[in-house]
C-alpha cells in the first residue's frame, strides 16, 4: 500500500511527504521530481513545449508511481486533472488531500516560479482552487487541513487518520 498526497501548489506535499515517509519508514517518491529528472525543468517544459506536453509527462509519472509499493507519493498540484492519473494512483493506496487556505497558499508560493502562478498570484490561486477543489475532494480518501505551519503535527494527524494499515 502507498500513501498518495494531492493538493494545491504550496500545500506542502513534498515537505510533508518526506516527513511522512520517514515516520512511517516508507520510501518517498515525488512525481514532479520524476519529470524533472527525465525531461528537465518544469518551467522550461511549460514555456517550450506547453502545458499539454507537461500533462502527458505527469500521466507517465502517475503510471510509474502506481507500480510502487510501500511508498509515500507526492504528486504535482494538477495530477487530479486527468482521471486516468487518479484511477491509477487510487488503485495502489490511500489518497490524502492536503487542503490549505488561500492565504496559506499565497504565503507559501510568494517566491515561487511555478508556471501556473505567474502574474497575479492571488487571482491565479483563486482560479486554481475553484477548478481543482472539487477534484481533490472527489479523489480524496482522507482530507487534512494543512493551513498551519507545524509539519510534525500535520504528519502525526495524517498518520492517525491512516490507521493501522500504515503503523
Amino acid at each position: 500500500m502507498n500513501v498518495i498526497l494531492i493538493g494545491m501548489p504550496g500545500a506542502g506535499k513534498s515537505r510533508l511527504g518526506k516527513r511522512l515517509s520517514e515516520k512511517l519508514k516508507m520510501k518517498y517518491f515525488d512525481t514532479d521530481k520524476y519529470i524533472r529528472d527525465r525531461y528537465g525543468d518544469i518551467q522550461k517544459i511549460f514555456s517550450e513545449k506547453g502545458e499539454g506536453y507537461f500533462r502527458e509527462k505527469e500521466t507517465e509519472s502517475a503510471f510509474f508511481a502506481a507500480k510502487l509499493s510501500g511508498s509515500v507519493i507526492s504528486t504535482g498540484g494538477g495530477m487530479v486533472l486527468r482521471r486516468e492519473n487518479m484511477t491509477a494512483l487510487k488503485s495502489c493506496g490511500t489518497v490524502v488531500y492536503l487542503k490549505a487556505s488561500k492565504e496559506a497558499l499565497l504565503k507559501r508560493t510568494a517566491r515561487s516560479s511555478r508556471p501556473l502562478l505567474k502574474g497575479d498570484a492571488e487571482k491565479n490561486i483563486e482560479n486554481l482552487l475553484q477548478k481543482r477543489t472539487p477534484l481533490y475532494e472527489t479523489y480524496a480518501d482522507i482530507t487534512v487541513d494543512v493551513s498551519g505551519d507545524d509539519v510534525d503535527e500535520k504528519t502525526d494527524r495524517i498518520i492517525s487518520l491512516l490507521g493501522r494499515n500504515y503503523d
